[in-house]
Parts: structure tokens; C-alpha cells; sequence
């Protein structure tokens, strides 16, 4: 499963894309994360006034290798689920606090610009 790539491969997080396009909205993102926009685009070190992010960008780049681990550890433990109920599980995920991570949430440590860490968490429960 992909969450980034458009549109050669099957697309799970749709709703993160720029009608026609192939980059993210800050404000797609704010809304499927339960966040604000400014929360992001601080977290990915770019400008307040940034409405689209490339997905080549290398900040950008972490979050969706992010989105894309836990997919992939929702698509291990349920081979059959659907894309929606993929893309449901992910958000709720994001937003439950992880013992390994100090009690806090995987968006958590997203915003805090904690990306390292949570991708070698991550990549443990993948393998």
C-alpha cells in the first residue's frame, strides 16, 4: 500500500492530495490529522504561508514514509482490509499513546519533529 504516490499505484490517504495534483494539502493534512495547519507546517520547518507541500520534499518525505509504515503494519495484521478502513485505523493510530514512545502519541512526536524516532519504532513493528 502507498500513501504517496500518485497515481500509478493505489492511493490510501486520496484525501491528502490537491484535487489534480500530486501534492499534499497543508490543510487536506490539518484536517485528516485533527490538527491546524500551522501546527504543520512549523512541525515541517517550512513557511506559515505554504498551502501545498511537495511529497519529494525531505520533511514531507518523513511523514509519508511514517504513513506509510503504519499501513503497512495495519495491511500485516489484516491482509483483506479495505483502503477506507485502512485510512480510518491509520488516523485513530496516530492518536493513541504508545508506551515505547514515552506515552505519547505517534502525531505527537510528528509535531515535535521527532520523526527518527518514530520511524525506528515503527520499522520494529513492521518487521
Amino acid at each position: 500500500m502507498a500513501a504517496v504516490k500518485r497515481p500509478t499505484e493505489e492511493v490510501i490517504l486520496e484525501e491528502l492530495f490537491v484535487k489534480d495534483k500530486a501534492l499534499v494539502g497543508v490543510q487536506n493534512l490539518a484536517k485528516m490529522l485533527g490538527t491546524d495547519s500551522h501546527s504543520i507546517v512549523t512541525a515541517l520547518k517550512l513557511d506559515d504561508k505554504v498551502e501545498e507541500l511537495d511529497p519529494s520534499n525531505k520533511a514531507v518525505k518523513k511523514w509519508m514514509k511514517i504513513f506509510n509504515l503504519i499501513l503497512e503494519m495495519i495491511k500485516q495484521a489484516d491482509s483483506e482490509i479495505t483502503k477506507d478502513a485502512a485510512s480510518l485505523r491509520l488516523k485513530k493510530w496516530l492518536h493513541v499513546p504508545q508506551i515505547q514512545l514515552g506515552n505519547e502519541t505517534p502525531l505527537d512526536f510528528m509535531l515535535k519533529g521527532k520523526t527518527r524516532q518514530l520511524t525506528s519504532y515503527l520499522e520494529q513493528l513492521v518487521l
